[in-house]
């Protein structure tokens, strides 16, 4: 009975503090970061949402049926160069970027797993707070968008970390994304080695900044 005993509370324990590091598998470095590139092509229907003059010049503020909500702004000069002046239709060819890394796995308690991926959030964003050069925007309680980065901007969506459940029910995982497209009729083109290169160098340092931000206060 003693024994039987001595064992219920080993896995009491177990359960409730997880075994080990409560963080592991955490990332190393650029190699790291996975990235996939595509590109579609097809015709979008334009939806004008306002108009306004700078410096004396016209300008044109619209989304699309194949871009949701997001808003695009051209002069009336460049509409005319990539759209065609009078013209609510264009045909275009878009290309997307993504890039992916996991910043770290974790244990969650059996007891409270429901909250866990809330509470690493929280962890996270507090661990950015500290960078006055990073500007985020919580939407939820697990996921928090990247707004800007020393000189980098990035539109909502654009560049996300979250916390999400891993395969296994008691673990879940920090993730890091940026999803980012350049679309032809704003004259944009493919996105060159360079940009990617940049891109990658960005989620690193941010990756870095995260972690250290979350294990100076240990």
């Amino acid at each position: 009975m003693k024994k039987f005993n001595i064992i219920l509370m080993l896995l009491l324990m177990f359960f409730v503090t997880g075994c080990g590091n409560k963080k592991f598998d955490l990332y190393q470095g650029s190699q790291d970061i996975k990235i996939t590139r595509k590109s579609d092509s097809g015709t979008a229907r334009i939806n004008f949402s306002d108009t306004y003059k700078k410096g004396g010049e016209k300008y044109f503020i619209f989304t699309t049926d194949i871009t949701g909500e997001q808003e695009f702004t051209l002069s009336e000069k460049k509409y005319d160069e990539y759209i065609g002046n009078g013209n609510d239709a264009v045909d275009y060819t878009s290309y997307n970027m993504q890039l992916e890394t996991s910043l770290y796995k974790y244990r969650k308690n059996i007891f409270t797993s429901i909250y866990s991926n809330h509470d690493n959030m929280v962890e996270i964003l507090n661990s950015l707070e500290k960078y006055p050069d990073i500007e985020v925007y919580k939407e939820n309680e697990n996921s928090l968008y990247i707004k800007k980065y020393q000189d980098n901007r990035f539109n909502k969506t654009d560049y996300t970390v979250s916390s999400e459940s891993d395969s296994k029910y008691f673990t879940g995982r920090a993730t890091e994304r940026v999803n980012v497209t350049h679309y032809s009729f704003m004259g944009e083109h493919d996105f060159t080695d360079d940009e990617v290169n940049h891109y990658c160098k960005v989620m690193d340092k941010i990756s870095n900044n995260i972690l250290s931000g979350i294990y100076q206060k240990n």
